[in-house]
């Protein structure tokens, strides 16, 4: 999905989970430059060649599943695309699958795909391929097959049918929108497909646009799993506008500087017609409380210009970047800083969030909202300071009275007081979260209230009113010789 090509090999690992087996495996697209996996138990890897940019290709694997398997097991696949050193978005190179195991008896199923294809005068096509498959293990018969095309959607040449019995199908409601399709019979592990083409015109194809369709497959009657007896595809229409939000350096700490990255454009989406943005676009950054723009740290690097400085406008903790026209397939990236403050307040989850949009949104009416926004949410264990240590000690005359202040927070408290204390005691911060309170007291005894406080940037500070005795030089009693005359 990035605008750079990638040099391979680069491995794809498929981890297969107990109970199961590779069994095989076949592709399409791209994936045809492939090679044969390198198979090591239950982990199935394959190298994939060089990659430029918008390539793609699709790998199905066949996988067996033991007998001694309990049916209502879930079994999850998982597959790891290899991750690159310089990859900013890395959530798409994992995907897992779960399928539950079912019970014996007949299985339908039915999965749509569709894209649109070629456009004429008349206005845009778009393909669709209905692929039915019975699962279970025994056969069904008298199969029939319902599609409820988009209402904005003209069906057009024929049906296609991919089976290896008899079928048929009912035509006449083409101008409501749907039409059924029989097949004669499903035998366990029998696949077939029905393939056919629409048209939509001109005028039905605004940007926003989403065209539904829907197929079922039945009878449903005595299915061990009917829930996957329909699908839904959906093909739309217009921009799609998208922006990801990283953290590329930075610890959030009380006065640290913090460095973001930002990934944004037009993207060419699974069964979209992409189109350029009439307006221009827009990236809007709202600033947690705390969070300071750091003046010239942003840099824009847009499709095939150089890396230029751009500083957005500044309102509070909103910052606006204003772009050209977003065209479609093109993608962009923009990093910039920000400082912390001093304080923060405990509780500040300290997340920012930035949307993308268009000056002109009544015309690029995107049909994807999702991936309008991207907020960055820190794992943070920031905790204001407490004084865990006692309130009170005694000194003795004659010996160096020595008292530890504790403290717990994150990060670091620093430990202090504003009050004077007497001459011959001091207080030692340490530096790691504790304090030293020492002094040799005098001879006449006393006390002292000595409010301590410690801070780490996490507010709100601590306080403890600590309260310190000594004792004086102990008193002992004269006794004179008394001498009769």
């Amino acid at each position: 999905d990035g605008n750079l090509p990638v040099e391979g090999p680069l491995p794809i690992t498929l981890v297969l989970p107990a109970g199961v087996h590779f069994g095989g495996w076949s592709h399409w697209d791209w994936a045809n430059l492939i090679g044969e996996p390198v198979v090591d138990g239950n982990t199935i890897t394959w190298l994939v060649d060089d990659l430029d940019p918008g390539y793609y290709g699709t790998i199905e694997v066949i996988a067996n599943i033991d007998g001694g398997i309990t049916p209502g097991i879930e079994l999850t696949q998982e597959v790891t695309f290899v991750v690159l050193p310089e990859e900013n978005y890395v959530d798409n190179n994992y995907s897992s699958l779960s399928e539950t195991v079912q019970n014996h008896g007949p299985n339908l199923r039915i999965n749509k795909i569709g894209h649109w294809s070629g456009s004429s005068d008349d206005g845009q096509f778009a393909w669709y391929r209905l692929e039915v498959e019975n699962v279970g293990d025994q056969a069904v018969e008298n199969i029939e097959i319902r599609d409820d095309f988009p209402t904005q959607m003209t069906f057009f040449n024929s049906l296609r049918v991919n089976h290896g019995g008899q079928w048929s199908w009912d035509d006449t409601h083409l101008g409501e929108h749907y039409f059924i399709a029989y097949l004669d019979r499903l035998e366990p592990g029998w696949r077939s497909d029905v393939n056919f083409d629409t048209v939509v015109s001109w005028e039905d194809l605004p940007n926003g646009a989403t065209y539904d369709n829907v197929a079922t497959i039945g009878p449903s009657e005595g299915d061990v799993n009917p829930v996957d007896n329909t699908s839904n595809l959906v093909l739309t229409v217009g921009p799609d506008l998208f922006v990801q939000k990283t953290l590329q350096s930075g610890e959030f700490l009380p006065g640290k500087t913090l460095s973001y990255w930002l990934d944004f454009g037009n993207l060419m989406s699974d069964r979209l017609i992409g189109r350029d943005t009439s307006g221009n676009g827009i990236l809007t950054d709202t600033l947690a409380e705390g969070m300071t723009y750091v003046p010239g740290s942003a840099y824009l690097h847009l499709w095939g210009q150089e890396w230029m400085q751009v500083d957005p406008l500044v309102d509070g903790q909103v910052l606006t970047w204003t772009l050209g026209p977003l065209v479609f397939n093109q993608y962009h990236e923009l990093y910039f800083d920000v400082i912390l403050a001093d304080e923060i307040s405990q509780g500040n989850p300290l997340i920012n969030t930035v949307d993308i949009t268009t000056d002109n949104p009544t015309t690029d009416v995107d049909p994807f909202m999702e991936n309008n926004t991207s907020s960055y949410v820190p794992d943070l264990d920031l905790a204001a300071p407490m004084i865990t240590s006692e309130d009170s000690t005694t000194f003795t005359y004659g010996e160096v009275g020595s008292f530890t202040i504790t403290t717990v927070g994150y990060p670091t408290a620093s430990i202090w007081t504003d009050d004077t204390l007497p001459s011959w005691l001091t207080l030692t911060d340490q530096g790691d979260g504790t304090a030293i309170l020492t002094g040799t007291p005098p001879a006449v005894g006393g006390v002292a209230e000595i409010l301590l406080k410690a801070a780490n940037g996490v507010t709100p500070g601590a306080e403890q009113l600590f309260t310190l005795t000594w004792e004086g030089a102990p008193v002992f009693p004269l006794f004179l010789p008394m001498i009769l005359r």
